[in-house]
């Protein structure tokens, strides 16, 4: 027999996708969704849709929204990136490949910070500090994905009605671009600054640049690419956005 659905939990659903379209912050409606739906039915989702047509969505929206809210139910358990999610031969293969070279990069730029932290003497000279200015300068290429990011992918999403999505990206990418630009500004002062200056803000900086990139990759890998892979469904879009960044090129990094 089918499960009967609970009206109070269709209703918060509904609610839910309703904010979605609205363009809340993406956030919050995945914190929201794990936190007020729990564990949902089809029934349940299903009259949550019914009551977006009544109020005059189109079943297409309906259909989208849907599919964004069913991944936001599975976004905390998706931090590291989904699995086998994408065809090698597709461009978010490449994409989420870039992710994890980052990933590795944060980590490096975490430990070389912390080695300079125990040091009594800083000189630009020790191995420590040559280590954070060749981790630094590799991190800069991070900026060139999200211009392609920005540039070719997203536009995409913003044409079929996903701008709020797109906003967060682009927020973050601000957001670190310029956290990149202070690291390889900021780099250079050891010869200005006192040592212990100089670590403490280090340490600072790299703290807020580490946990911005992760919750940035988490939210792309976890979410973004998943609903965009929903709702761009013409195969030949795919095809244009990979010749166009096969045509600008890749990150090239490298971590000695």
């Amino acid at each position: 027999m089918a499960k009967t659905p609970d009206k109070a939990k269709a209703s918060m659903i509904a609610e839910l996708l309703r904010r979605i379209d609205r363009g809340d912050d993406i956030r919050v409606l995945v914190n929201d969704a794990s936190r007020i739906v729990g564990d949902i039915s089809p029934a349940e989702l299903a009259a949550a849709e019914l009551s977006l047509l009544d109020d005059g969505y189109t079943p297409t929206a309906v259909n989208q929204l849907s599919s964004a809210f069913v991944l936001m139910l599975g976004y905390e358990q998706q931090v590291s990136g989904p699995k086998d999610q994408f065809q090698d031969v597709h461009i978010l293969q490449r994409v989420t490949a870039e992710h994890a070279v980052f990933r590795c990069l944060a980590a490096e730029l975490r430990e070389a910070t912390m080695d300079l932290k125990a040091m009594e003497c800083i000189s630009d000279t020790a191995s420590e500090y040559r280590r954070l200015t060749h981790v630094v300068e590799h991190i800069g290429a991070m900026k060139e994905h999200f211009e392609r990011e920005d540039d070719v992918i997203l536009p995409y999403l913003r044409r079929l009605g996903w701008a709020n999505l797109c906003v967060v990206a682009e927020n973050d990418h601000a957001q670190l671009r310029a956290d990149i630009n202070w690291l390889t500004s900021f780099v250079t002062a050891i010869q200005v600054c006192r040592p212990e200056d100089f670590q403490a803000e280090l340490a600072a900086g790299v703290g807020r640049f580490c946990s911005c990139v992760s919750e940035h990759l988490s939210f792309e890998d976890g979410l973004l690419w998943p609903v965009a892979l929903v709702v761009i469904d013409n195969p030949a879009s795919w095809r244009t956005m990979k010749a166009v960044c096969e045509e600008i090129g890749y990150c090239g990094i490298h971590v000695a």
